[in-house]
């Protein structure tokens, strides 16, 4: 048994949405390299290490406001590894 459901496009097009995403990035900084065995972990947000630390300039196109989220601290984590891989998460 199948059926085709179809969807009209004028319906859902001026609707409006929230979602809640865990927005994960990775990229290397050879200028972060350490020769530390561990992997630096912090709970904050990469941009306040400084001005010349390099973030991607990352977008969503079409949105109308976005912000981070923070209930009692910033929901963002930092992982930098002893070659300068970054890991950054945020909510």
């Amino acid at each position: 048994m199948s059926s085709n459901v179809g969807i009209n496009p004028d319906i859902y097009f001026f609707k409006d949405y929230t979602i809640d995403i865990f927005f994960r990035q990775w990229w290397r900084d050879p200028r972060l390299a350490h020769g530390e065995d561990k992997v630096f972990n912090a709970a904050l947000d990469p941009r306040k290490l400084g001005p010349g630390i390099w973030t991607p300039d990352t977008y969503f196109r079409n949105v109308k406001s976005s912000n981070y989220h923070a209930i009692s601290r910033e929901n963002m984590r930092l992982r930098i590894s002893k070659e300068g891989d970054i890991y950054f998460s945020a909510r």
